[in-house]
């Protein structure tokens, strides 16, 4: 599948990024680690899962890349805020009712 992209993209003449070719994350015992253009350390992300870390990445290279065009300035400070507060009410949600934990999953 990726050769197909590739070719697409360079006859389309537009840039490709792939993860784990171009910006990695890995998941650690002290939190996400991210590498692309910058690096983010210990990165603590309010999503449970560990298939969000290629979210997280993808996100954070699309940040990278709008800071590139000058669109926005990233906030390591506000972007870790962020990421630690960000919420999907019933996505992995855990509670309990009438004494019995529930875990309810409003995945595709």
């Amino acid at each position: 599948m990726v050769p197909l992209f590739e070719k697409k993209a360079k006859k389309s003449k537009i840039p490709l990024f792939l993860l784990g070719r171009d910006f990695k994350v890995e998941l650690k015992k002290e939190g996400w680690f991210y590498k692309g253009e910058r690096e983010f350390k210990e990165l603590s992300l309010g999503l449970k899962g560990f298939y969000q870390g290629k979210n997280l990445a993808c996100a954070l290279k699309t940040l990278e890349l709008l800071e590139n065009k000058g669109l926005i300035k990233l906030d390591e400070k506000k972007l870790r805020k962020a990421l630690k507060e960000v919420r999907w009410p019933g996505r992995y949600e855990k509670f309990i009712q009438n004494g019995k934990e529930i875990l309810i999953d409003v995945a595709h």
